[in-house]
């Protein structure tokens, strides 16, 4: 199944009183969706090509007609890094399966790409809402991970025991 153009609708939070209210913007506001890049920008090729060539070995990626996509989104609630995070989500049988395809966001550095968070989904997708500052995730439409501080981790279902 191939990847999401854009965000799924927004999905509430199990349990509304403990979690941590969205910021802005307001939850009927739809994020902006993802926007796969074609051709891949030059200046990722060298750091995609360091952390996704073992992947492919022994043959080599052709930056062309890459087996994952590309998107470019600034994640910050208050946009202040220098670059963007880059989100990258596996469009190859090879490495799909039931579960869906490989998707992980990297954090630009000088000279590296640092992966934040990691997953499997059919579907990938923005989040009308922030938390700690960055922008939530929907995982396959309905699945919400939020922003730990560290990473983006999925928000677990807290049920409010009776005995």
């Amino acid at each position: 199944t191939a990847p999401a153009q854009g965000a799924a609708p927004p999905v509430a939070p199990a349990d509304t009183a403990e979690a941590t209210p969205p910021s802005v913007p307001t939850p009927g506001s739809p994020p902006p969706p993802l926007r796969w890049l074609s051709p891949i920008p030059d200046r990722l090729i060298p750091m995609l090509e360091a952390r996704y060539a073992p992947m492919v070995a022994p043959a080599v990626l052709n930056w062309r007609d890459a087996p994952f996509q590309i998107a470019e989104m600034e994640l910050d609630e208050k946009p202040g890094q220098l670059t963007p995070d880059v989100i990258v989500f596996w469009n190859d049988a090879k490495h799909c399966d039931t579960n869906g395809c490989p998707w992980e966001i990297l954090a630009e550095g000088s000279q590296s790409l640092t992966p934040v968070a990691d997953g499997k989904a059919h579907d990938l997708g923005l989040a009308p809402s922030y938390s700690a500052g960055k922008r939530d995730l929907l995982i396959d439409g309905s699945r919400l991970f939020r922003w730990t501080g560290k990473g983006w981790a999925p928000e677990y279902y807290k049920p409010e025991k009776v005995r």
